[in-house]
């Protein structure tokens, strides 16, 4: 391998990273509007913090049990599509608790990604507890920001935060796919 091929191999390997920890901190910054949200529009009751739990672990636990040819790209734009459903619906009908069986369905649909993530980037990241490690210091990340975000910005960040931490996944997501699928098709090139 050339030198160039082990710079570009490097800067591969650190763009990879990168991407999943922002991935990670997107998830909490995802998963914390919906708490924060529930908390505002719905009851400020502890029990917010157990029902999105509940939901998004749920949806979670269906992501890790789908089929390996399911399209990543699409559950990371569903999770962010739900989050804003969630959002106008709690902004037209505030305090309705009727609607929180379909609110906890909207979680459990952005929940699926992350656990989808796992299944997704396990055959780009060959080391499972690098990649778990990474994403779950990502998501740590998405926690403070969540928590500082919410504290200084309010509603703002709430707003605004989880789609464009969402775009950044997307985009981050989308090149290590097409990375990912570069490297394999050099390989069977060669």
């Amino acid at each position: 391998m050339t030198n160039t091929g082990n710079i570009t191999a490097v800067f591969n390997r650190l763009i990879l990273t990168a991407s999943i920890f922002m991935i990670g901190a997107y998830f909490a910054v995802l998963q914390f509007g919906y708490l924060f949200m529930l908390e505002v529009f719905l009851t400020s009751r502890s029990i917010s913090y157990f029902i999105a739990l509940f939901f998004w672990l749920l949806g979670f636990l269906i992501g890790l049990n789908l089929k390996k040819t399911t399209n990543y790209i699409i559950l990371l734009c569903g999770s962010i599509i739900a989050y804003y459903l969630f959002y106008f619906i709690n902004i037209l009908f505030p305090f309705k608790s009727g609607a929180l069986i379909f609110l906890g369905l909207l979680i459990l649909i952005s929940g699926i990604c992350p656990g989808y993530f796992f299944i997704q980037f396990q055959s780009i990241y060959k080391n499972v507890k690098h990649l778990f490690f990474i994403e779950n210091n990502g998501f740590i990340l998405g926690i403070i920001i969540s928590l500082l975000g919410a504290i200084n910005m309010g509603e703002w960040f709430i707003k605004f935060a989880p789609g464009a931490m969402g775009l950044i996944a997307l985009l981050l997501s989308l090149y290590t796919i097409i990375l990912s699928q570069h490297a394999k098709n050099n390989i069977t090139e060669n």
